[in-house]
């Protein structure tokens, strides 16, 4: 079965042609066929793929992405209201600059087909290289598919007025690999959205890599979404790579997806770094939905705090793992992880399963993780207040993931994912 996935993706990469032709990328297809060639493919007997159900990926047959639907794309990149933003679109994995918006001085945003030579430079030595090396078929599969991507850069000492939208959407069959690298200069300030959607019904397989790179005394505010239906695979890997005195700030957002998983890679380089990071995932139907976490702490005095909401309803399996490991020169670090989920039904699973992995002595570390369900005396007490039993559940669902939209800076998204969090909760059966 695995085999039938691996040959057909081989098959496809050895005959892969780039749609805007150019060849400059190809030694890193050439090392993503390679590094696929020998990955093994998702398994219950790998642990990183303990918990997770890939067979239906596996049965079938890669192909690229079709001919977009065009309505479809009209109603998948409609604005989000009240959020002033610089866009630009992917539609089924290929960047699309008549929906792109102009940048100002201190921000450029490139396709990596209209590099310049310079440009081409930047995008060479950050390209794959931020990625922790070790198994990741998804990650190799997508470096052996490279088409086209994103180099988004922001000048150093710039502070960015106006977030950035870098927005992915799907509306056709087939596999799409979004590529996005993003280099924030020295003492620069931004806030950069990565947004992926796909149109409900629509058989959908992105592999997604996003590589960050933070300068020194760099600030970033990171919000990632991923809205997934019951039709869209969509595996995410995302790589912060902290500077010297770096502030990153992550609000991450999973929900719903045949498959929604996110590998995020923190790696803290550069002494005198924080890192702050938030996320909600929600599963339900059949849904999975998963993060897996990892804090990489190589350098003294450096803190991370770690705050994660889950949820699964109906048949739906989500699963958190937290990692956070301190090397044995990262004295004086500071890392704290909570994770609290919720169980919306008897027939719905959560693994959570948060890791400490210590080589220090001087630190101060802590990790906290619990799966429970929705208290009947709450519920008891809403429903004499006059509320149904679905909107009393309801409510309370949302007030336990509430704290992570309330975290966000940028108040027109966090309006925006009360619709899909609406949706999420509305007509659920938890019997």
């Amino acid at each position: 079965m695995a085999e039938q996935f691996k040959d057909s993706a081989s098959a496809l990469a050895s005959t892969f042609v780039p749609s805007k032709g150019e060849q400059w990328l190809s030694a890193q297809r050439k090392q993503g066929s390679a590094a696929f060639s020998g990955a093994a493919m998702p398994s219950r007997r790998i642990e990183q793929f303990k918990y997770n159900n890939f067979n239906d990926l596996l049965k079938q047959n890669i192909s690229l992405a079709g001919a977009s639907d065009q309505a479809l794309v009209a109603e998948l990149t409609a604005e989000i209201p009240g959020l002033n933003a610089h866009r630009f679109v992917f539609v089924d994995g290929v960047f699309q600059p008549e929906l792109s918006s102009a940048t100002d001085a201190d921000v450029s945003a490139t396709a990596f087909s209209t590099a310049d030579d310079a440009q081409q430079a930047v995008i060479s030595d950050l390209l794959g290289k931020l990625v922790p090396e070790g198994d990741r078929p998804f990650v190799a599969l997508a470096d052996s598919l490279l088409d086209d991507g994103v180099l988004l850069e922001v000048a150093a000492g710039a502070d960015l007025q106006k977030p950035v939208q870098l927005l992915s959407v799907r509306t056709t069959t087939g596999v799409a690999t979004p590529r996005l690298l993003v280099k924030i200069g020295d003492g620069a300030r931004a806030s950069v959205i990565e947004q992926y959607q796909c149109a409900d019904g629509v058989q959908a397989f992105d592999s997604a890599v996003s590589e960050l790179d933070l300068g020194a005394n760099a600030e970033l505010h990171h919000y990632r979404i991923a809205l997934g239906n019951d039709s869209y695979t969509h595996i995410g890997t995302s790589v912060a790579h902290q500077g010297r005195d770096s502030r990153y700030r992550a609000y991450v957002i999973n929900t719903g997806g045949a498959i929604n998983r996110l590998d995020h890679v923190v790696d803290v380089r550069g002494s005198g770094s924080n890192s702050q990071m938030f996320g909600a995932y929600l599963a339900r139907a059949k849904q999975q939905v998963d993060i897996h976490l990892c804090v990489e702490h190589a350098v003294p005095n450096c803190d991370s705090q770690e705050t994660y909401r889950g949820m699964a309803a109906e048949s739906g399996k989500a699963v958190f793992n937290g990692r956070i490991q301190i090397h044995k020169d990262a004295q004086k670090t500071d890392a704290q992880l909570s994770c609290r989920n919720l169980l919306l039904s008897n027939k719905a699973e959560l693994n959570a399963k948060p890791e400490l992995e210590i080589y220090a002595d001087d630190v101060k570390c802590a990790h906290g993780a619990t799966v429970g369900q929705l208290d009947p005396e709450s519920i008891f007490y809403m429903r004499t207040r006059g509320l149904s039993e679905e909107k009393a559940r309801a409510l309370l669902s949302y007030g336990f993931i509430n704290e992570v939209l309330l975290a966000m800076p940028l108040e027109p998204l966090a309006d925006f994912l009360r619709t899909p969090m609406d949706a999420f909760f509305a007509n659920q059966d938890n019997s």
